[in-house]
């Protein structure tokens, strides 16, 4: 292990074993990202075209979008609603349901890519990363993460909430900026998802950011179809954040209910093994993660080299607060992994950077391959059981590893500036 870390140490066998790893990744992204969906725009049904439009072309029709479903591919399991998203999003795509699919399929597969460059470019600027191997790297760990490519592939809004992330670290490196809180007030409306971020500005009490997210939340959910708020508010939401033990469901809740009710696996329904008992250890679980979060965070503010690890740890403890997690909501875990890459690349932080890795590994190739094992049919197999909870291990491993960085910055720890990492690490 020692003799590697040495090797990595030089600048050559680095740039060797980026361009090993980055032209086929590369070539892979161009074609499962856009060639292929490009080439064949039927070749799987999208979320963009039986969640959005559908709820756009129910919203346009004076119909009501969480009204019981009538489609072939809707919620039956969860609400039994023709959606489970904000009307915000059917709303905006009102004008396009008429449009030609090849001409759609064509746009939200520009808009997913856009909204991939935008994370990179403002998460890069926000860390102040100008090293060329470094950029290489995080662009690798970015586009070979399974859950960002799955998102692509169905065109989900995912991937523009991942955009606005971007743009919410770069506004949170250079404090309280009202344009930060105007991304994050965007992508609170499209998808409450990122609402746990909320809790990090007001923590530090950044007033300006706070405000703009919360107006432009606000304004977003009054001017699009507000009659069908309160629908959304106290049936669908409730609902939809039942929980359920189902084998894809990555949520907390849902492992305790696989450990008590193992039948629940295998049923996708809401409330499939999850009962008072099991909401309300998950709910004591989801407040000792945001209590430790906390008190890792401290109350004062820390130097702004280091605020992307405070949002980093806002973004890595949302996942432990939900009740439902699909697979494809990883993606935005993404702004926590690359942080967490260039921070321990700089320090010559191996430990907490193969804790990095082992994360990226577990909520990534690892339970990707444990999703298609299990849509095979491989019940049968003994591994199949604690296979359902890898992604779950590495989320936990992530926010334990930011936790870990802020209580050392906190006991005085200091990181090196990516100048004086590039002059150590120059060929000898």
């Amino acid at each position: 292990m020692q003799g590697f870390v040495k090797a990595l140490l030089n600048r050559r066998f680095r740039s060797l074993l980026l361009a090993i790893a980055g032209v086929p990744i590369g070539v892979s992204y161009l074609w499962n990202a856009f060639l292929q969906p490009l080439l064949n725009p039927n070749l799987v049904p999208t979320d963009f075209h039986e969640a959005y439009l559908t709820a756009a072309a129910s919203i346009a029709a004076g119909q009501d979008p969480y009204g019981p479903c009538h489609n072939a591919a809707c919620f039956q399991q969860l609400t039994n609603s023709a959606s489970v998203y904000p009307p915000l999003l059917g709303w905006l795509l009102q004008p396009v349901i008429n449009v030609n699919q090849t001409v759609l399929v064509v746009g939200a597969l520009v808009t997913c890519q856009i909204a991939v460059m935008t994370f990179l470019i403002a998460t890069l600027v926000a860390l102040r990363v100008s090293d060329w191997q470094l950029i290489v790297l995080c662009a690798i760990v970015t586009l070979s993460y399974p859950p960002l490519l799955d998102q692509i592939r169905y065109l989900n809004v995912q991937i523009v909430l991942l955009g606005l992330s971007g743009i919410w670290l770069l506004g949170w490196t250079k404090r309280d900026v009202w344009w930060g809180g105007i991304a994050t007030g965007m992508g609170i409306a499209l998808k409450l998802v990122q609402a746990p971020t909320l809790l990090l500005i007001l923590w530090r009490r950044r007033l300006a950011m706070l405000l703009a997210a919360v107006a432009a939340w606000i304004i977003l959910w009054a001017v699009a179809v507000p009659q069908y708020l309160p629908e959304y508010l106290f049936r669908v939401l409730p609902e939809a954040g039942g929980g359920t033990g189902y084998a894809k469901n990555i949520a907390p809740i849902a492992t305790l209910a696989r450990l008590l009710h193992p039948q629940a696996m295998g049923h996708p329904e809401l409330g499939t093994g999850v009962g008072p008992f099991e909401r309300a250890v998950a709910t004591l679980a989801a407040l000792g993660a945001l209590a430790l979060t906390a008190y890792c965070l401290g109350r004062s503010s820390r130097p702004v080299e280091l605020a992307p690890i405070e949002a980093a740890a806002a973004v890595a403890v949302a996942p432990l607060l939900s009740t439902l997690l699909w697979p494809g909501q990883l993606a935005l875990l993404l702004l926590p992994f690359v942080v967490m890459i260039v921070f321990m690349v700089r320090a010559g932080e191996w430990r907490l950077l193969t804790i990095t890795g082992f994360a990226w590994a577990l909520t990534g190739p690892i339970y990707l391959a444990f999703t298609n094992t299990y849509a095979s049919g491989y019940f049968w197999l003994p591994i199949i059981r604690p296979w359902a909870e890898s992604a779950l291990v590495g989320i936990v491993l992530l926010w334990v590893a930011v936790l870990m960085t802020l209580r050392m910055h906190r006991v005085g720890h200091t990181y090196p500036s990516e100048a004086s990492y590039a002059s150590e690490v120059r060929p000898r």
